[in-house]
């Protein structure tokens, strides 16, 4: 089931430019009427989540989250992550913000993610070492000592890896 997740992304991701929408929701109509629920798919996809030693309750809980997703929620995601690109708009944010990224997220790497937090006026930069995309479940703690500082002290002092 694994591989028919990953065979699935990779298609879906890859080939966007070339397939119109109503592609993807064919082969989304295929995905689940083949049983492939997103409930069955929640362990693997937290698995290829996430980075080293992630919380165990952490990890039950993504699980938990991720398998009751409802059919056309997760259609929805699909099909807004296909156009999604507001790069542009980063220069216009103009509150506190903090970017954190973990250091094995391989789906907001975090190189990108730190280049990122460069375009937006102010912004503060953490790079969680170990954690993978779901940096506030598998490392709980750094991401709460993060947080804290952001709200205690500003961003100015934040460009760091935790």
């Amino acid at each position: 089931m694994k591989q028919v997740h990953k065979d699935f992304l990779l298609f879906l991701f890859d080939e966007q430019i070339q397939r119109p929408i109503r592609v993807i929701d064919g082969i989304l109509d295929l995905f689940f009427k083949q049983r492939f629920f997103f409930a069955s798919l929640a362990p693997s996809l937290v698995s290829e989540l996430v980075g080293d030693d992630p919380d165990p309750a952490g990890m039950e809980l993504a699980r938990d989250c991720m398998g009751s997703v409802p059919e056309p929620t997760y259609r929805a995601v699909v099909q807004a992550l296909i156009g999604f690109d507001l790069r542009h708009a980063l220069k216009s944010i103009r509150i506190p913000t903090l970017v954190l990224s973990g250091s094995k997220d391989n789906n907001a790497p975090a190189p990108m993610m730190a280049k990122m937090a460069t375009y937006v006026p102010g912004a503060g930069y953490v790079d969680v070492e170990g954690a993978g995309h779901l940096v506030n479940l598998e490392q709980p703690d750094k991401f709460n000592a993060a947080l804290d500082k952001f709200l205690s002290t500003g961003v100015t002092s934040m460009r760091k890896t935790a």
